[in-house]
């Protein structure tokens, strides 16, 4: 059996950056309306970046590429894929799904 991965410090990171006042999230147009259809906004997705698990963290262009599970306002379980960019606190949501619905 493979041991589970742990992303504890990307979790900290996350939920810590989504606590910060005036915090900023790049969310481009083909997200937003992924949002739309899956009936998701931006309340719910601060809420999964709050409280979620970061569950995949790998690069892409010298950047994280996170992907952060957790439940959202309404409690449906939703997964966020994140480009972060750590030394810069700049963070852009790059995909969304659902994953349970409540």
């Amino acid at each position: 059996m493979a041991a589970q991965k742990n992303f504890a410090v990307e979790t900290s990171y996350i939920n810590e950056w989504a606590g910060v006042v005036g915090c900023s999230l790049s969310v481009p147009v083909h997200v937003s309306e992924q949002m739309r259809r899956q009936g998701f906004d931006l309340c719910d997705v601060h809420h999964v970046l709050s409280i979620g698990e970061v569950i995949d963290s790998d690069m892409i262009d010298h950047c994280g590429l996170w992907v952060v599970c957790g439940e959202t306002l309404d409690g449906d379980v939703m997964e966020t894929t994140l480009r972060v960019v750590a030394n810069e606190y700049e963070v852009e949501l790059i995909n969304i799904a659902r994953v349970r619905r409540r």
